[in-house]
């Protein structure tokens, strides 16, 4: 529903943010997260029919507890790579100086 009023205002890309499991407001299409259980490939599929591209996915984990939170980002990379962006960009949030910390990799 997103991709097609994005489209519809004239923006190119979107950038769905995914989590684990399933979320009520995004099964009902109410919320913009979609979840890495679901078929990667219907995602890239939903882009192509609204005429819009996927510039990446969003997804966001504390990496206070590696042993989740790597696993996370480890899956959404895998996830994106079969859903189409082409680039993955890793923040490990706010340094001291307030400048984030990036790492851009090729998919």
């Amino acid at each position: 529903m997103g991709r097609r009023k994005a489209a519809e205002l004239g923006y190119e890309y979107v950038e769905p943010m995914v989590h684990w499991g399933r979320e009520l407001l995004s099964e009902a299409g109410y919320f913009h997260s979609v979840s890495m259980l679901d078929d990667p490939l219907r995602i890239k599929r939903a882009c192509q029919k609204a005429a819009i591209k996927l510039s990446g996915l969003s997804a966001h984990t504390p990496l206070i507890k590696p042993e989740i939170g790597t696993e996370y980002l480890k899956q959404a990379v895998r996830f994106a790579a079969s859903a189409a962006p082409r680039w993955s960009t890793v923040t490990r949030g706010p340094s001291r100086r307030g400048r984030r910390r990036r790492r851009t990799s090729s998919l």
